[in-house]
């Protein structure tokens, strides 16, 4: 008979002492010691199961927006060369180099704003400078 009165308590103890264990002797050996299938199915590795998976998900949401960001970030800078090229035709290799360093969508914008103010090539270039 069991010490530990209830499926509940037994799972959670056999958890916590797979857990303490794990500090000192290999993994393996612990996994084959314990009953890792009644630590699974307590209510604390739920948690615990439950906050990992929480944080794996919010770790993807945080690499999908900044690769998002990312690629919103040159799909306007190819709008803003696209809007030069067609208005002034061929940008010069630097004025294309300082454009490239645009880092943020505002910045972008207002730049784009400024090709439509400019009536030359020259006029955009001197409105960048001031």
């Amino acid at each position: 008979e069991s010490e530990v009165p209830g499926e509940e308590e037994r799972a959670t103890l056999y958890l916590a002492l797979g857990v303490l264990a794990a500090l000192k002797i290999q993994k393996g050996l612990v996994q084959k010691i314990l009953e890792v299938s009644k630590m699974e199915n307590s209510p604390f590795f739920d948690g615990i199961r439950e906050e990992w998976i929480a944080k794996g998900e919010a770790k993807g949401e945080a690499r999908g927006e900044a690769r998002g960001e990312a690629r919103g970030r040159l799909d306007m800078l190819d709008m803003l060369f696209d809007v030069l090229e067609a208005k002034f035709g061929k940008i010069p290799v630097d004025l294309h180099n300082r454009l490239s360093v645009l880092n943020n969508n505002e910045a972008i914008k207002n730049t784009l704003k400024k090709v439509i103010d400019a009536s030359t090539i020259n006029e955009f270039i001197h409105m960048l400078e001031n």
